[in-house]
């Protein structure tokens, strides 16, 4: 008897970019929105996975970087202010930004670049630190690459 495959959760690709300045390759940067994730435990990690092994499966390859973001609104707000950055922005504006991206950032994934700790990284968390409420406990690293 085979085992079932866990269901990839529900995401959508919010926008896009492969603009140099962010990845020198060229390969595309993909801004997700995935459903809110439960920080009691690190089960989270494991919908990440599945939501960015479809995305690997979709473009047919690992090697793109993804900002896996458990808030719509968050992701479409840092996605605008990535691909289209303001003239100017308040300090408080800013720092309001930050915060929430620490907290609704939920992974970075770096895939097929020649970079330390290796090629295919996973980042938990990334803009938070270990003293940000409910996610600091999640800022972390592991090497991982999907399988397409």
């Amino acid at each position: 008897m085979t085992a079932l495959s866990p269901a990839t959760p529900q995401y959508s690709v919010i926008g896009t970019t492969a603009m140099s300045t962010m990845r020198y390759d060229g390969e595309p940067i993909y801004y997700v929105a995935m459903d809110p994730v439960n920080l009691t435990n690190d089960s989270f990690k494991q919908n990440v996975k599945l939501v960015t092994e479809a995305l690997a499966k979709t473009k047919g390859d690992p090697d793109f970087s993804a900002r896996l973001f458990d808030d719509r609104a968050v992701a479409a707000e840092t996605f605008a202010r990535v691909s289209d950055p303001p003239l100017s922005q308040k300090p408080d504006e800013t720092r309001a930004a930050k915060d929430r991206e620490g907290q609704h950032l939920v992974a970075i994934y770096s895939g097929g670049l020649a970079t330390t700790p290796g090629p295919y990284v996973l980042m938990w968390h990334p803009d938070a630190v270990t003293g940000t409420p409910n996610a600091g406990q999640y800022v972390d690293s592991e090497q991982w690459k999907p399988q397409v």
